[in-house]
Formats: C-alpha cells, sequence, structure tokens
C-alpha cells in the first residue's frame, strides 16, 4: 500500500469517525409540556376545546445550550428544533410562531438551574377574523374576533427524555474500526 493511500484511509476514517461521534454527541432530547384549560373557558371557542381539556406541546431540541441547566431553548428558523401542538380545531408547529424567523425571539422555551420556567409562543390565525394563541411562561391563552379572550389555562407538568442515537451510526463507526483493522493487517504481513 502506498504512502498516499495509507493517509487518505487514515484521513477517511477520522473524518468519519469525527462526524459520527459528533452526531452521536448531540444532547437531543424529546420534550413533552402539558397544560390543563381553566374552568374559565367559553363553550364553543374557536380553539374547539372545553373546560378542564387537556393540551400537549411535544417536540424535540439539542439542550447543549442549556449550560448548567439554565437557559433558552428556541424554536426559531435555522435551530433545527421542533414542536407542535394541537387543538381539536387549530394546530400549531414553531414555524406557526409570528417571530419564527426572528432570531433569539419567541418561540422559546426557558429554564432555570434545570427547572421548566416558561413556554413563549404567539401564534396568528384566522386572517382577517383575529384570532390569537400565545403562551407566556406558565400560562396560556387564546383569543378570538378582536382579542377578546375564550380560552385560558396553565402549564402543569414538562418531562424530557434522550432521543437513542440511531444505529446506523454505531454500524458505520465499528465498521470504519473494522476496515482500519483490515488495513494494518495488510500492512503487517
Amino acid at each position: 500500500m502506498s504512502m498516499f493511500t495509507k493517509a487518505n484511509c487514515t484521513a477517511l476514517v477520522a473524518c468519519c469517525l469525527t462526524v459520527g461521534t459528533v452526531g452521536a454527541q448531540a444532547a437531543l432530547v424529546n420534550f413533552t409540556l402539558m397544560g390543563t384549560v381553566n374552568p374559565t373557558a367559553d363553550p364553543g371557542n374557536v380553539f374547539g376545546v372545553s373546560r378542564g381539556d387537556d393540551i400537549t406541546v411535544t417536540g424535540t431540541f439539542d439542550d447543549s445550550v442549556l449550560s448548567g441547566g439554565t437557559g433558552t431553548v428556541s424554536f426559531t428558523q435555522g435551530t433545527g428544533n421542533t414542536l407542535s401542538f394541537g387543538f381539536p380545531s387549530v394546530s400549531f408547529t414553531e414555524q406557526s410562531d409570528s417571530n419564527y424567523t426572528v432570531a433569539d425571539n419567541r418561540p422559546n422555551l426557558t429554564f432555570n438551574g434545570g427547572a421548566f420556567t416558561g413556554f413563549n409562543f404567539v401564534a396568528y390565525f384566522g386572517g382577517e377574523a383575529g384570532h390569537e394563541f400565545n403562551a407566556q411562561d406558565y400560562a396560556f391563552n387564546g383569543y378570538e374576533y378582536g382579542h377578546d379572550m375564550t380560552v385560558s389555562g396553565t402549564w402543569l407538568r414538562f418531562e424530557t427524555t434522550p432521543v437513542p442515537v440511531p444505529a446506523a451510526v454505531w454500524l458505520l463507526g465499528s465498521g470504519l474500526l473494522g476496515l482500519v483493522g483490515v488495513a494494518r493487517r495488510r500492512r503487517l504481513v
């Protein structure tokens, strides 16, 4: 084997292992945020919820921005973080937020010392009817037709679970290590 081929093989293996390791070490987490509609919800609201109904926000984010468990997780354009939630009559994603394209603005989750301290999200929908869903910190509100509040509630529970590393990453890494072993064996023979 020539030195050029050996150097190329070594560089390729190192590059692939680095890329695989970086992807495998990303602190991706799935999250679930659950809230309950307050007893003051108006019946027949545009959201289709009743008093006492649960609202669940789910998604995925890279928690590496949370230094010491404190900070803000942004769901704005370019972050790769995702969220979604819905009511019987309307649903939202991170792109539904009016500030989705504004860096370091809403939508976001905030944490202090590892504890959830708020969800911030604003979506306008319904065209000229002027419907709005607004979440700020621990509370959420739904407005209809000229900003008359018809739904309100509080976020009660926040949970995260790690996103498992795909088996393909481990398979790629072990395959590359096998190729290194074969190359070394050929060199020794």
